[in-house]
């Protein structure tokens, strides 16, 4: 039986030992930059160890976009303090480059293809993830790829989802439990980019002028451009339609995503003059590629696509992808806005979640377009269970039902902060001129985008470097190098004709 609310505030704490369960795990990405503001050429510091297999210091889509990966952590304060450690030995390995704090990208070069593919080395996972990038240029080019955002990996022992779905059976439990709190999710995520959106303007070399140094794009009363149809909103992958009501819909309609024809795509071909141009032609290559603001998550054996991993064990988490980078954070995230983010999961997961309509899939949709594009302008409604509200009092209703968990978790730990946190965001209602958006706002209309986010990138690398990492971090860095280079020799390489087939069987394996 599903935990109402006031059932929720009764718990006693040997009802809600659960709650010591609760993990994050945080992807924070950081274009480098050179002291100018412009996208560095150099490749990944060999000083870190090999991108393909380090646990926590990597790159994604271009050589430049570098990721940093916490383990799972037990607190809000274990995450930042793991992301500030790595960025500070990162800084240390870069020279002179900086790390941008923007989501919205640096200064980039006159020519897409100045934008350098990450590179994996020479084994056949290496190359195969290098082709999949190359396929990404080709769909939506090289500029929108340099997007960097956070990614939220949360998740619930198999305890709590057993008490909230009153399912006995581990995996059922948990299956079920994550797809709620996916419906719920998906209904109300629309505040967190209003929340935490800072990415409202953007240099114009995005969109290939490159002629006039510090010349900004603003939309006035944007949350998050990141999140609109100019960054990771891809008109195509809008009509997929995919199914968030259960494992076995979302599984499905994604599966046929992958195996979709596309002509658009058909028109680069796999393979031209004996070098890979895609994976596939079809929709999306990999599952990877679908850009939803939310996934269910599941970890993949060496080879695995995550369809046939979801089908075969369960959900094991969820991650979280429509977040921008905080520019004040030196972490890229506040342990205040991950203290929200636990609130407002958790609050998803107890809330009553029935399935999600092809209409109001349609209907959520806009919510994420007006949020992002123009959720700042002054009585901007948004679509609730069929109709159209003001979009504070929809924002306070949720705000609720955070306050409620707030409370227990607050209760469970001691001290205040849950609710601090939901107490900072309700006073966003009531003064929105304190949010991200509207702060950086004011600071392009001042300094211009490339000013302001230099200013603030050499800011944010002088505060990092006067601090110290800790011994022990230090040598599990240390320890982690020599693991990935050990790794990174231990892949497989293979000759060209069965390297082709090894890339053959990677994208025809079957999933069910």
């Amino acid at each position: 039986m599903k935990i109402s609310s006031e059932q929720l505030n009764k718990l006693a704490p040997r009802d809600d030992h659960w709650l010591s369960g609760m993990r994050r795990g945080i992807e924070r990405e950081a274009l480098r930059v050179t002291p100018e503001g412009k996208l560095a050429q150099s490749p990944h510091p060999s000083d870190l160890g090999p991108a393909a297999t380090h646990g926590a210091i990597t790159t994604d889509y271009s050589e430049s976009l570098m990721e940093f990966i916490t383990p799972l952590c037990e607190t809000p304060e274990e995450a930042v303090n793991f992301l500030e450690d790595v960025q500070r030995e990162t800084l240390k390995a870069m020279g002179d480059e900086l790390l941008w704090p923007n989501s919205m990208p640096c200064w980039l070069p006159d020519v897409e293809e100045d934008i350098p593919l990450a590179y994996y080395g020479d084994s056949d996972i290496g190359r195969l993830k290098t082709i999949y990038r190359q396929g990404l240029a080709h769909r939506y080019g090289r500029r929108m790829q340099t997007i960097a955002g956070i990614h939220y990996n949360w998740s619930l022992p198999d305890a709590a989802w057993q008490d909230i779905t009153g399912l006995a059976d581990p995996r059922a439990a948990r299956d079920r439990g994550y797809f709620l709190t996916l419906r719920g999710f998906r209904r109300n995520y629309w505040l967190l980019m209003w929340l935490f959106g800072a990415s409202p303007a953007m240099d114009r070399s995005f969109f290939g002028d490159t002629e006039r140094s510090n010349a900004s794009r603003l939309v006035s009363g944007a949350t998050s451009l990141r999140m609109s149809d100019l960054g990771y909103h891809n008109k195509a992958q809008q009509t997929l339609g995919i199914c968030f009501n259960a494992l076995e819909t979302y599984t499905e309609s994604l599966s046929q995503a992958v195996h979709q024809p596309w002509p658009d795509y058909q028109q680069f071909g796999t393979e031209h003059n004996g070098e890979w141009q895609q994976l596939s032609d079809n929709l999306l290559q990999i599952e990877n590629e679908y850009y939803s603001v939310v996934r269910p998550k599941q970890l993949q054996e060496s080879g695995e696509r995550p369809v046939k991993a979801l089908r075969e064990r369960g959900v094991s988490w969820l991650e979280v992808r429509c977040l921008d980078i905080d520019p004040w954070a030196p972490a890229g995230i506040s342990t205040s806005t991950i203290r929200f983010l636990d609130c407002f999961l958790l609050a998803c997961a107890l809330s009553e979640n029935p399935r999600v309509s092809s209409e109001e899939c349609d209907q959520l949709e806009e919510n994420q377009h007006r949020v992002a594009t123009e959720g700042r302008t002054h009585g901007q409604r948004i679509w609730v269970h069929g109709e159209q509200r003001k979009l504070k009092d929809a924002a306070q209703h949720i705000l609720k039902k955070c306050r409620h968990v707030a409370e227990l978790l607050d209760a469970h730990e001691g001290g205040g902060a849950h609710l601090a946190a939901i107490d900072e965001a309700a006073e966003h209602l009531t003064l929105p001129k304190g949010l991200p958006s509207a702060r950086i706002e004011r600071k392009v209309h001042e300094k211009g985008y490339l000013n302001w986010a230099l200013q603030r990138a050499e800011k944010l690398k002088d505060r990092l470097l006067s601090g110290e990492t800790p011994p022990e971090r230090l040598q599990a860095l240390a320890d982690m190098k020599t693991q990935a280079i050990a790794d990174e020799q231990a892949l497989k390489r293979s000759e060209p004709e069965a390297f082709n087939q090894f890339v053959r069987d990677y994208v025809n394996q079957p999933t069910d």
